[in-house]
């Protein structure tokens, strides 16, 4: 736009206000609001009180904006009426298109013809004609609505759209009502709706039916489930969903949700009267009642203070499996309240588990209350160089026909780190840790027979940590690194005696991630002892661009046996097996790890862990390959060795075929395996698949399921869960 065309503009947009702003100063009370009225050309006829705008007329007012090649303005019967290419911009974002528009000044009410409607999301409506009342609602006549992006084609149909009688967009309601409606598909009518609605697309929150999910499952039949969703007010709701099953009846879902100024809570359960199995061989017996509950909260209050709790109980070890809500074998509820300040930290809680293995005892289960622990760390290096901390800690373990432990534990420690002349770092520390143990029972066999026993230890340690980081930058800015690492410790032998339990330090894993450890075990209840160390390399190369690898390989070494460490475990000899790690990202499309372990005289690698992930354009997979030994500290944990592939196949842009499969290598049987296919689209997500589940267990046996679920953009899903995702680009 030139400068005098601009000069013009703004001389016409004053000259109009001048008129316009003069009622408004001659009447008592509230002034009217602003208008803004700018166009190339202006003839204001003061007799008939009437303007006429013409040129890229923009009026404004109240923050709604009217665009047109020419508008009559009709002041005293306040009608505006616009022609050519007319654009009205509400204050939500929603816009309307038409050739021809009546409406009052306030641009809240009138008629427009030819209408189109671009809402807030992009989604559109078309109508032959439309009644705009009150600024907040608008009724279409004949009305077309699609959330799909627009055709080059003009004479094709967008992917899926509702063609409506009558279409009522209420803005206050936040609601779009059709009546008299069909859904088309393609282009063709699959469904007719005597009336539908939904919410607009402002809309965040909002009562009402949920999408339906449906399909078939082996131990349930075909099923159908139809949630409710329910605003309780700002920041909570509610969502019932009942389920109803071919082969056992109707089971009652529901979620409870509530966001305060302090955190989030969310409850979810279940109930239902159903067929219940007992016994190793599933002996079918009378009704009873089945169901679950899960809940969490975190919280965090003023000065530090924080809780929270997680809960998960079920009436039955095999019922949600059945009923495909969850697959652990462990349910674990825990309560707690903390609190950190500065560079310390506090907490207590309490622990209750449910064991859903046939093999798990209820009487040997143990119940926690109370666990507490105190960490304190000074802030910064104290006068005598280092840092020092402080760690207590208590444990109160109970078991209805079995091992009841108490145990008090503190550590006091200090450690110095340094940086040597050469850039190497070197870091040194002491401790000394006081466990005392109050038992009820056998602490070997965690029985209820042994009477009761009071014991303690203390446990000194020494420790010392030396490496060395080496950079290089070479040509082309690649920058390489190499570690060598070499750690020491020092604590007394015999830390284990047999009248202290072994309630946390049952599994161990050793590995790349706790080789430089002093204590390799997860729990305070063993304790390595004797001279020990470690020694091993971090190594890495990163091009400017993409390609990268990484990882670690190390040893670690005692002076004598240790009999704490069973055989297999890795750590039964004066060396230890050679553990590691490699990851590489040679380019974007590739990304692959790999961890190990291999016995002392490297000739069996007794662990692997592979994971690999490829995709390019179309095409993609995934592999895993994980390869353990017996556990030793464990009698039902054996030799394992598993495969799991998954792989996707784009046949078009839109379309792609995904399959995947989980392969148990020692008893060469599948585990798990899915098929299906996944459209995507902008407007539209179609899963379909098929899912094959071949674990046994009790009535959860193997299930086979059939599910599909349509997304809708804007009306949300129809189906059931599945694991196949449906996301990409169109």
């Amino acid at each position: 736009m030139s400068l005098a065309r601009c000069l013009r503009r703004m001389v016409l947009a004053a000259t109009i206000l001048c008129p316009l702003a003069m009622p408004a100063l001659a009447q008592e009370g509230e002034p009217e609001p602003e208008v803004l009225l700018t166009a190339d050309r202006l003839d204001y006829q003061q007799r008939e009180n009437l303007i006429i705008a013409e040129g890229d007329v923009e009026l404004t007012r109240e923050g709604r904006t009217l665009l047109a090649q020419k508008i009559t303005w009709n002041r005293d019967t306040n009608i505006v009426i616009a022609e050519g290419n007319v654009v009205i911009v509400g204050e939500d974002g929603e816009t309307l298109f038409g050739d021809k528009v009546e409406l009052s000044d306030s641009l809240r009410a009138g008629f427009i013809e030819d209408v189109g409607v671009l809402l807030a999301d992009d989604s559109r409506l078309a109508a032959r004609r439309a009644l705009r009342s009150s600024g907040n609602q608008t009724v279409l006549d004949r009305a077309v609505y699609s959330p799909c992006p627009l055709c080059e084609d003009p004479e094709s149909s967008p992917l899926w759209q509702i063609k409506s009688r009558k279409v009522t967009h209420d803005q206050t309601a936040k609601e779009v009502v059709y009546e008299d409606a069909t859904f088309d598909l393609f282009g063709i009518p699959v469904m007719y709706m005597p009336k539908f609605s939904h919410p607009d697309p402002s809309v965040k929150r909002k009562s009402g039916f949920l999408r339906p999910k449906f399909g078939s499952r082996t131990a349930l039949g075909a099923f159908i489930q139809v949630p409710y969703y329910y605003v309780l007010s700002p920041n909570e709701d509610v969502t019932l969903a009942p389920l109803f099953t071919a082969e056992q009846g109707v089971a009652l879902f529901g979620e409870y949700r509530r966001a305060d100024r302090f955190g989030p809570t969310e409850l979810q359960g279940s109930a239902t009267y159903a067929d219940r199995y007992a016994g190793s061989n599933g002996t079918k017996t009378e009704k009873d009642f089945r169901g679950h509950f899960k809940g969490t909260g975190r919280y965090v209050f003023d000065q530090g203070y924080g809780g929270g709790f997680d809960a998960f109980l079920s009436s039955d070890d095999t019922y949600l499996r059945r009923y495909d809500i969850d697959d652990e074998n462990l349910l674990v509820n825990r309560p707690w309240v903390d609190r950190a300040w500065g560079t310390n930290y506090g907490v207590l809680d309490a622990f209750y588990f449910q064991g859903l293995r046939q093999s798990d005892d209820p009487g040997e289960t143990p119940f926690v209350l109370p666990r507490g622990s105190v960490r304190w760390r000074t802030p910064t290096n104290s006068s005598f160089g280092g840092f020092y901390n402080v760690d207590a800690s208590m444990l109160a373990l109970t078991r209805s026909d079995g091992l009841d432990t108490r145990r008090l534990s503190s550590t006091v420690g200090w450690s110095r780190p340094m940086v040597g002349r050469y850039g190497d770092v070197l870091r040194f520390s002491l401790s000394m840790r006081a466990d005392g143990y109050q038992t009820d029972g056998d602490p070997e066999t965690f029985g209820p027979d042994g009477g009761s026993n009071a014991t303690g230890r203390l446990y000194p340690l020494a420790s010392a940590e030396w490496s060395l980081p080496l950079v290089k930058m070479t040509e082309g800015g690649w920058q390489h690194l190499i570690e060598p690492v070499l750690v020491g410790h020092l604590s007394p032998y015999g830390g284990n005696p047999d009248d202290i339990p072994n309630e946390d330090s049952q599994s161990l894993d050793f590995d790349d991630t706790n080789i430089f450890q002093a204590n390799r075990f997860p729990g305070l209840d063993r304790v390595e002892g004797g001279p020990r160390g470690a020694y091993g390399v971090r190594f890495g190369s990163f091009s400017p661009d993409t390609f990268r690898i990484s990882g670690m390989v190390g040893q670690s070494w005692r002076l004598k046996d240790d009999d704490t460490f069973q055989p297999g475990s890795g750590l039964d000899s004066n060396f230890s097996d050679y553990v590691g790690r490699i990851e590489m990202h040679p380019a974007q499309w590739l990304d692959l790890s790999y961890r190990f372990r291999i016995d002392d005289e490297l000739e069996e690698i007794t662990k692997n862990d592979l994971l690999a992930s490829f995709g390019w354009q179309r095409f993609g997979f995934g592999l895993g390959y994980l390869s353990l030994a017996d556990d030793p500290d464990l009698d039902d944990v054996q030799e394992r060795k598993e495969l799991t592939a998954t792989v996707r196949a784009g046949v078009t842009d839109s379309l792609s075929i995904t399959a995947g499969v989980r392969q148990d290598l020692v008893a060469d049987e599948p585990v798990t395996y899915a098929f299906g296919m996944v459209y995507n689209h902008p407007c539209l997500v179609l899963v379909a698949g098929l899912e094959r589940d071949y674990t046994e267990d009790r009535d959860a046996g193997p299930a086979t399921t059939l599910l599909f679920r349509v997304t809708l953009k804007n009306l949300g899903e129809i189906g059931g869960r599945t694991s196949l995702s449906g996301s990409g680009s169109s």
